[in-house]
């Protein structure tokens, strides 16, 4: 999938993802949606926090934080769902939307 499917398919059924790197905790991508007419894309992380099982992995858990924390400083907003998974989001457009994803993709190697 390229930007252009990416876009048709948010303008057919209201929203897309296109993953562009994923691990078994993390995953980033491009998320488009159409609202109105209007197309807005952004480049979105999706880390899990804490994987469902009993027990808790304290280094997996530091260094997602600390990653949590620099897509912060790079101007990601964080949300949290209830389901372990924190998704990070920035707006981007067309000259934004490379060095954003490039430079997460970075962050996101560098965390494992």
């Amino acid at each position: 999938m390229d930007l252009a499917d990416l876009e048709e398919r948010a303008r057919t059924s209201g929203e897309a993802f296109m993953t562009l790197a994923a691990s078994e905790r993390s995953r980033l991508g491009v998320a488009a949606r159409c609202e109105d007419g209007r197309l807005s894309l952004s480049v979105e992380g999706q880390i899990l926090l804490l994987p469902a099982g009993p027990e808790v992995d304290l280094d997996w858990l530091g260094r997602a934080g600390k990653l949590l924390a620099s897509l912060r400083a790079m101007g990601f907003d964080l949300f949290h769902y209830g389901d372990g998974w924190v998704v990070a989001s920035r707006p981007a457009d067309g000259e934004d939307l490379s060095a954003a994803a490039e430079e997460a993709a970075r962050l996101l190697r560098s965390s494992y």
